[in-house]
């Protein structure tokens, strides 16, 4: 019985560290756009459905990988089966970081895309009109929940105590 409720214990334990360490490290992902001008990176972190997330974006100078200063105009839509989940229109940075918000559907699992255009860059009275595109594949996880692991690490235990009381 010492070892069932030490099993019970070392499951809910797990639970907790699990949702707790869950989604921490972003993925880094880069790409050029159409016509090479361009190379946008995208930090998505482990996204899950129903919770408000900052998604940054770093526009880079495609040979030199550093951050372009100069002014950007672009427009940003995330979609997920053919629906507009959050759309940025006419966004601008200075600095060649941006961020913005996203929240998936409670039912808003599986893959995405963000779709990123840039349409103008520049500084000062000097700007050129650009219609430059990438488009980054990305995952919406379903939570894995503290209930779900509770309801697993209760059958375990009721399997492991039934099973000793039936061998006596």
């Amino acid at each position: 019985m010492k070892v069932t409720f030490a099993l019970v214990l070392l499951l809910l334990l797990l639970s907790f560290t699990i949702n707790y360490a869950y989604g921490q490290e972003p993925v880094i992902m880069e790409q050029v756009s159409d016509n090479g001008r361009v190379k946008v990176r995208l930090f998505w972190p482990e996204v899950l459905p129903d919770q408000l997330y900052n998604i940054e974006l770093r526009f880079l100078n495609p040979q030199s990988n550093e951050p372009i200063i100069d002014s950007i105009i672009y427009n940003i839509a995330v979609m997920q089966d053919e629906d507009s989940i959050e759309v940025y229109t006419n966004q601008r940075t200075e600095d060649g970081k941006a961020l913005f918000e996203v929240v998936f559907p409670e039912d808003g699992t599986g893959p995405a895309q963000v779709i990123v255009v840039i349409t103008g860059m520049g500084f000062g009275t000097t700007w050129t009109n650009m219609n430059e595109r990438v488009v980054f594949n990305v995952q919406v996880v379903p939570e894995f929940s503290t209930l779900a692991v509770m309801v697993l690490s209760f059958s375990i235990a009721t399997v492991l105590a039934l099973s000793r009381f039936k061998t006596r």
